[in-house]
């Protein structure tokens, strides 16, 4: 059981997430919160080296750059105690959604940003709900139609 033993260490220096009282799957929330932030720091780790390597090696500093920052958010939201929850969730959609931005338009199509683009939506509807989803993916329709329009893809 290497994932229980990987849950039980993580949930030693990540702190758990506590969201809103009562609602729809508010334990599941706060699973996925846990295991996301978890996952992040542990396999963001992995393909942040790799990623770093190559970017340095093909002179893509601004790749290096945003990963980098990205990295450090990722870890300072999943460390910080002082954050609350829906803090947290909110930090971490924006990032997935300006790392998937970033990566699209200093690698095109090649990069991973539609990857983190198609992440956005479908965690965003399941931390938010309908209420306040619309925001979020109508700056999202809003971007994609941009990217669309100046024939950049």
């Amino acid at each position: 059981m290497k994932y229980n033993r990987t849950v039980r260490f993580l949930s030693k220096i990540i702190p758990y997430p506590s969201l809103e009282k009562s609602g729809p799957f508010v334990e599941w929330k706060n699973r996925l919160l846990f295991v996301l932030l978890g996952g992040l720091v542990i396999l963001g780790l992995i393909a942040y080296i790799p990623s770093l390597i190559l970017s340095v090696k093909q002179g893509l500093w601004m790749v290096a750059l945003v990963d980098t920052l990205v990295y450090l958010t990722v870890l300072v939201v999943a460390f910080s105690k002082k954050l609350h929850a829906e803090t947290k969730v909110k930090i971490t959609l924006v990032t997935f959604y300006v790392l998937g931005v970033a990566i699209l338009i200093m690698l095109g199509q090649e990069g991973a940003g539609f990857n983190w683009l198609f992440m956005f939506p479908l965690l965003t509807s399941f931390f938010l709900w309908v209420q306040r989803t619309g925001g979020f993916l109508g700056g999202e329709f809003c971007v994609a139609g941009a990217f669309s329009d100046s024939g950049l893809f």
